[in-house]
């Protein structure tokens, strides 16, 4: 029988055949490729991409003949899809979810994640994601919310554990004149710090409207974004500046070696830290003022 597969996954252009044979009492059913030249395998036509999209088309095509509800797992179902792929498997696993069937689906991409539940709020499904991590080279699948990605933490945990690891410096006796045993633990705060001063802007400046990695721009918060080029722009620079000048970018061949003594780090941190208070306070206070009504914008403050 020759079938067309549905748009939504983006194989409309691929005429396939399908033939239904039996083996041992069971129905087998066999994809193959319609072509005009001789095609032995799909493998030698479809790329990696386009052979995943088919086997969940199959799949999901094979959920319709069963009356049941049962709940599916799908195995990371976007390696090796494009962008535009990936969105159409996240719209078409949603969309199955809104049968009232249970979609429980293992990834490793932050995009199809992020996909998901942007998909999942506008059909107003209920999402719950968990974070799964390997701790040390014998620990692995541990689901464990304090372990979450660290693109996951906003900028409060982030100088938390900042703050952890200038102390743990401080206990190994830190002396900026031994550039080589201490190199490597600057060099990851400046690091930690740099992002933080990212995720500030990401967070509190722009009150998360736009976020890395999100295909979509969450308008609505941008009632409480706020920005005052007169005072944040050069606090945000002269903090990125210095961070980067010790964080892990590609050191200038004629850089002096030598490293931030502890009382720079400190104040360095406390730039950064005394920056994010002040903001957040600001964004609390535009929080609690009037919405945006009838063309009226409250003032800035």
């Amino acid at each position: 029988m020759e079938v067309f597969f549905s748009s939504l996954l983006k194989l409309h252009d691929h005429r396939i055949d399908l033939a239904d044979k039996s083996a041992k009492g069971d129905s087998i059913v066999e994809i193959g490729l319609t072509a005009v030249q001789n095609v032995k395998n799909n493998s030698e036509v479809l790329s990696e991409g386009e052979q995943r999209v088919l086997a969940l088309s199959c799949f999901l095509a094979e959920l319709k003949e069963d009356d049941t509800q049962h709940g599916i797992i799908v195995d990371d179902p976007v390696s090796s899809l494009d962008h535009a792929r990936m969105d159409a498997v996240a719209k078409r696993l949603l969309a199955e979810a809104a049968t009232g069937r249970q979609v429980i689906v293992f990834t490793h991409s932050i995009v199809f994640h992020h996909m998901l539940e942007t998909e999942a709020r506008i059909a107003q499904q209920p999402c719950h994601t968990e974070w799964i991590a390997s701790i040390g080279s014998e620990r692995s699948g541990i689901v464990d919310p304090s372990n979450e990605p660290p693109h996951k933490k906003n900028t409060a945990a982030r100088i938390g554990e900042i703050k952890k690891e200038i102390a743990d410096l401080s206990k190994a006796d830190y002396d900026p004149t031994r550039s080589t045993e201490f190199r490597t633990p600057i060099t990851s705060i400046y690091t930690r710090m740099r992002e933080s001063w990212e995720r500030v802007v990401e967070e509190i400046i722009f009150s998360g409207a736009i976020q890395r990695f999100r295909p979509d721009v969450m308008t609505q918060r941008l009632e409480t974004a706020s920005f005052n080029p007169d005072e944040d722009f050069s606090e945000i620079f002269e903090g990125m500046k210095r961070c980067s000048h010790f964080s892990g970018h590609d050191r200038a061949e004629h850089l002096p070696d030598g490293l931030p003594d502890e009382n720079d780090i400190r104040a360095d941190l406390d730039a950064l830290e005394s920056f994010y208070t002040r903001v957040k306070a600001r964004k609390k206070r535009l929080e609690k003022l009037p919405k945006y009504e009838d063309g009226v914008v409250p003032a800035f403050l």
